[in-house]
């Protein structure tokens, strides 16, 4: 369910985020904010309460557990391939949602297609050291999200 969940939150930071060219005109930052916080942090927050398993957290967690003997190496590369597998296929049926439900079409979504390809444009044209660095520091972020989900005791 992560990559469903996810998938729902990508598409709300974009009808948002993205949708509102008067506010990214006047405040840049402003638009930028709302991007972000209705993207990656309602997503996490989705499949951590929720029991969800995202891959990126999986990846942390299933290494440490193979480092400290907890698990076999076909344990971790077992579960790395249920995740990612369980994750795509989540976000192709939030895709198959999208489009059954009509959701793909208008103006709205008109916007937010020219800004998931203006996106993947500035994304695909970064070097290797900058687009890994941001990978890094992304992926910190997720793991510890994952990390205090786990640490944690209530949802309050």
């Amino acid at each position: 369910l992560a990559g469903f969940y996810l998938s729902m939150a990508g598409m709300l930071s974009l009808q948002v985020g993205m949708s509102l060219p008067a506010i990214a005109s006047s405040d840049a930052g402003l638009q930028k904010l709302l991007f972000g916080f209705f993207g990656l942090p309602i997503g996490l927050t989705f499949i951590c309460c929720t029991g969800g398993e995202l891959f990126t957290g999986n990846t942390s967690l299933c290494f440490a557990a193979f480092l400290e003997g907890k698990i076999t190496l076909s344990e971790m590369l077992a579960n790395f391939a249920i995740s990612f597998v369980g994750n795509f296929l989540g976000s192709l049926v939030f895709v198959a949602c999208m489009v059954a439900c009509g959701l793909t079409t208008g103006p709205v979504t008109a916007l937010g297609v020219a800004s998931v390809l203006k996106i993947a444009s500035v994304k695909t044209s970064l070097g290797f050291g900058s687009a890994f660095m941001r990978g890094v520091m992304c992926n910190w972020l997720v793991c510890l999200a994952v990390w205090l989900q786990a640490s944690s005791h209530d949802f309050i």
